[in-house]
Parts: C-alpha cells; structure tokens; sequence
C-alpha cells in the first residue's frame, strides 16, 4: 500500500547520527501538535546535514549555517533557514514554503507540488532546479518587498537544423 504524502507514522522523533565529518539530524513524523521547531541554537545545525520526512503541519526554524537540507514526504512544511552550504532538496511534497535568509547555492525540486521559495536580498543568487514539479513560485526579496515570480511547468522543444541540437524553453508566460 502506498502512503500518501506527508502521512505520518509513529511518534515524533529526531534522529542524530555521525557521518563522516558531520551529523545527519532527521526530524521525523512530526505533525505540529508540538508547536514550531526552533533549532536557533547555531551548534545543533553548524555544518550538519538536516533532514525533514514523512512530516505534516509543521514549521522548522534552522539559526546558524548548515550542510544541506532534505525534504522528503511532507505536507504542510514550512523551513526558515539562515544559511545553507551545498543545497536544499526538495521531493515528493506538498505545500512547502521555504526561506532562505542568506545564501543556498542550490534549491532541487522535484515531483512536489505547491512550492513556495522565499530568498532574502542576498540570497537571491540562488540556482532553482525543477523537475515533474507544478504550482512553484520564487519570492525574491527586493528593497523592502518580495517580488513573487512563477516557475514554468512546461517548455517547448524543437529542433535547431543549423545546430543539429534541441533547444529548450519555456512557453511564455502572459501576466495579468
């Protein structure tokens, strides 16, 4: 049987292992009934690799710097996060918000739907990689505002006989 996404199973735990240089936090099966998660003290995320899974209703706050973000399997997350090394990989969800307050080289998001990416002035350089993802949206933080932008969930191919190559881009998009 197949578990639907952000389904819960189990108590609400956080898992500590040790790989390699870093420690692997994975919070597991929460479900908001607890409240927020605050993780601002900066020695439980420095340069640690954070993951979130089969997790629903819940908001984590990461202070500090860390390795990497995975979320896998959630409904209803929201993750604020000051600063990330590599990258913030984002599978099988729905309805995630993300906010990124410093820098993240990389965001992937891939077979999620309702996405919502929040970077600050100086986070904005951001690469946002999609794929078999609909309704994602990129907030980007200008002056005091965020400028909302929608990421498109089809493209066009064809074929260039000069370069004897495919080219690929997005339909356009018509703004109201």
């Amino acid at each position: 049987m197949m578990r639907k996404i952000g389904e819960t199973k189990g108590t609400p735990e956080t898992i500590e292992e040790q790989v390699g240089q870093h420690k692997l936090i994975t919070y597991k099966n929460y479900n908001g009934k607890a409240g927020p998660i605050n993780e601002s003290d900066e020695s439980k995320t420095n340069f640690n690799k954070l993951r979130i899974i089969d997790t629903n209703s819940q908001d984590f706050v990461f202070g500090g710097k860390c390795q990497g973000i995975l979320l896998d399997n959630v409904k209803k997350v929201q993750v604020q996060v000051a600063k990330v090394i590599s990258s913030i990989e984002i599978a099988n969800c729905e309805n995630v918000k993300i906010y990124v307050q410093e820098a993240c080289p990389t965001i992937s998001i891939d077979g999620c739907s309702n996405v919502h990416v929040y970077l600050w002035d100086v986070a904005k350089e951001a690469q946002v990689v999609t794929s078999k993802s609909s309704e994602t949206n990129v907030s980007v933080q200008v002056g005091d505002e965020f400028k909302e932008m929608a990421l498109p969930e089809q493209f066009v191919h064809k074929f260039d006989a000069e370069k004897k190559i495919m080219t690929c881009a997005p339909t356009e998009q018509l703004g109201v």
